[in-house]
C-alpha cells in the first residue's frame, strides 16, 4: 500500500505553506514595532538553511523590508523553464522539465570544498 496515497501530488506535499514564513515574519514585524528598523535603513537579512525553499519564502515575505538568503545543497539540480509545446512529428509526450543545471558538476581545477 502506498503510504502517500490520497495526499495529493508530490509538488503540493513539498511546497511550503504560509505558516513556514510566519516565524520570520513575526520577528521582522517585532523589530519594526520596536523601532529597531526604520524607513531608510538597509533591508533585514533573513538566512535559511538548505532545508527551506528560500525563493518561496522570499515571495511570502515580499511585503516586508527583507532580503532572503538560503543555502543550497551541493547536489541540488535546478531546472530551466520547460520548452514551449509544439507539434512533434515523432509523437510522444511533451517535456515536463527543462534542461537541468546541477551544482554537483564542477569545472576542471575547481577545489572539492569551498
Amino acid at each position: 500500500m502506498d503510504r502517500l496515497a490520497g495526499r495529493g501530488p508530490p509538488s503540493a506535499r513539498c511546497r511550503p505553506r504560509r505558516g513556514h514564513a510566519a516565524q520570520p515574519r513575526g520577528v521582522v514585524e517585532r523589530l519594526i514595532a520596536a523601532s529597531q528598523w526604520k524607513q531608510g535603513d538597509p533591508e533585514i537579512l533573513v538566512v535559511f538553511d538548505a532545508g527551506h525553499d528560500a525563493p518561496r519564502i522570499a515571495y511570502l515575505l515580499g511585503d516586508l523590508p527583507v532580503r532572503v538568503l538560503g543555502r543550497t545543497r551541493s547536489d541540488r539540480v535546478l531546472r530551466r523553464p520547460t520548452p514551449p509545446r509544439g507539434h512533434d512529428p515523432d509523437g510522444g509526450r511533451f517535456r515536463e522539465h527543462g534542461a537541468s543545471s546541477s551544482s554537483a558538476t564542477r569545472p576542471p581545477g575547481t577545489p572539492g570544498t569551498w
